[in-house]
């Protein structure tokens, strides 16, 4: 199967937090690129909303703040429990140059 990502995108596991316009709550980016990034975490979000993501990267003194859109959203099981999770394929708006020099270009 092709790649259909203009962007590609790196396999991670960076702890993140995200706010919403109804609160906060932890989680994962689970792979990033120059335009989007996958997070799960338990916030439920619906495509179109704006988060900003708040990524604690290795080396980095300050957290590193992604504004960015609900492009698409999963549900799935955590660790084979009966515990959904969020899934969310987000879009980058707006983000500072130390996210670009992390991800592949």
């Amino acid at each position: 199967m092709t790649e259909a990502r203009s962007n590609p995108r790196a396999r991670c596991s960076i702890p993140c937090e995200i706010q919403s316009s109804s609160g906060r709550a932890g989680g994962t980016v689970l792979d990033a690129s120059q335009g989007g990034l996958s997070v799960q975490t338990s916030i439920e979000a619906e495509e179109g909303e704006v988060l900003r993501v708040h990524l604690k990267v290795p080396g980095e003194r300050e957290s590193l703040e992604i504004e960015s859109i609900v492009w698409n959203t999963r549900s799935v099981n955590e660790g084979g429990t009966s515990k959904r999770i969020s899934v969310l394929g987000l879009m980058v708006l707006k983000a500072p140059d130390a996210y670009f020099k992390l991800v592949p270009r």
